[in-house]
């Protein structure tokens, strides 16, 4: 199952997050209200504006600082500052990780097969193909989560590289960030190919 409304009901999805991670965000609790004034001010209608979640960005991305090399293979944390669109492909980020090789430009193509108690509690597994470019090559490969309303979101991403990259693979998870807005992700670049069976 595919196309435009099945990548609205991941927008849709994946906007939702948005608003759990800035409660955890750690910021500041709002001023109590100021003392009212023995003069009333007549009421005024204000206009709440509408976010389109098609729209929907989070603030520009920090990676930790060091990546960590296991002999040939590297752990890679990042951070990722994505929009999500009505057209293909769907999801488009800009990545921020500690290891050069694996930041740059991410767009991926989406699938999804949702299930729902109602308009307001939804689970999906997404699935699709991400690809990642930069300088230095590009990764791509299959990629398969999981959402549920209230739970967060989990994506893995087998990814195989080319140009300056063959011969390696990169393997990655995105979860929701659980300390402020946005998108984390925590992978690993080894030599060879992505596990077939």
């Amino acid at each position: 199952m595919g196309g435009r409304g099945a990548g609205r009901r991941l927008l849709v999805g994946l906007a939702s997050l948005t608003p759990l991670a800035a409660r955890t965000s750690g910021a500041s609790p709002s001023p109590p209200p100021a003392t009212p004034t023995a003069t009333a001010a007549p009421s005024v209608a204000v206009a709440t504006p509408t976010v389109t979640p098609s729209l929907a960005t989070s603030p520009t991305p920090t990676a930790s600082p060091t990546a960590i090399a296991f002999g040939e293979a590297t752990q890679t944390e990042s951070a990722l500052d994505c929009k999500f669109f009505a057209t293909d492909p769907p999801i488009q980020c800009t990545t921020v990780r500690n290891d050069p090789r694996v930041s740059g430009k991410y767009a991926a193509t989406v699938h999804t097969r949702p299930w729902s108690a109602d308009a307001s509690h939804e689970a999906f597994v997404p699935w699709g193909t991400a690809r990642l470019v930069n300088a230095g090559g590009v990764w791509e490969g299959p990629y398969s989560g999981i959402f549920a309303t209230g739970r967060g979101n989990i994506i893995t991403t087998w990814y195989t590289g080319s140009g300056g990259y063959a011969g390696l693979s990169y393997y990655e998870t995105i979860t929701a960030s659980t300390t402020g807005p946005g998108w984390v992700a925590v992978g690993l670049i080894f030599p060879g190919s992505p596990p077939t069976g």
